[in-house]
């Protein structure tokens, strides 16, 4: 075995001491031994550069349905410091929540946790959870998508790719 691999398998497996280890705030995920269950069908979400470094990953619990109590699980991780990291979330028009909003939720440092949030989805259409995070005093934003019904499974992307000023990529939409 090279120095490579052993250094890799050696921080994977205090990675792994690290997650079962904390404690932490509202909900952790799964201990080490469960390791399994950490990202089980979790999909990621775009993040900006330069947002809060908390990465957001969701995942849906059944297929959505009008007018039937849809559960999301929403995972955050890479919070440093948990004195003032918090996420907050809000819902576009096709969701309505099952019961009053959730309050903002205060994350775990060094370790994963995770929301389930309820929604009902209204109708056929895609709607947007948007999940709202904020760490040392920068906030972040990203949209988790809920597709009912046939013809929403595919997002259309409006506008055309172009190299942004700061070497990033952006979506250019013309504005009538």
């Amino acid at each position: 075995m090279n120095a490579f691999v052993t250094a890799v398998i050696a921080g994977a497996a205090m990675l792994v001491a690290g997650v079962s280890a904390a404690g932490g705030a509202a909900d952790p995920l799964p201990a080490a031994n469960d390791a399994s269950k950490l990202d089980t069908g979790m999909r990621p979400t775009p993040a900006k550069p330069g947002g809060t470094g908390i990465t957001v990953r969701y995942r849906i619990e059944a297929t959505p349905e009008t007018g039937k109590p849809l559960q999301v699980t929403i995972g955050f991780s890479g919070v440093p410091d948990a004195g003032d990291a918090v996420a907050w979330f809000t819902l576009d028009d096709g969701l309505a929540w099952a019961a009053s909003p959730p309050p903002q939720a205060t994350l775990s440092a060094h370790a994963p946790s995770r929301v389930t949030l309820t929604v009902i989805p209204q109708g056929e259409s895609r709607g947007y959870i948007n999940v709202f995070t904020r760490q040392a005093g920068i906030d972040s934003s990203t949209a988790i998508p809920i597709a009912v019904g046939k013809g929403t499974q595919t997002l259309r992307r409006p506008g055309v790719l172009k190299p942004g000023p700061s070497g990033g990529e952006v979506i250019s939409i013309p504005v009538p």
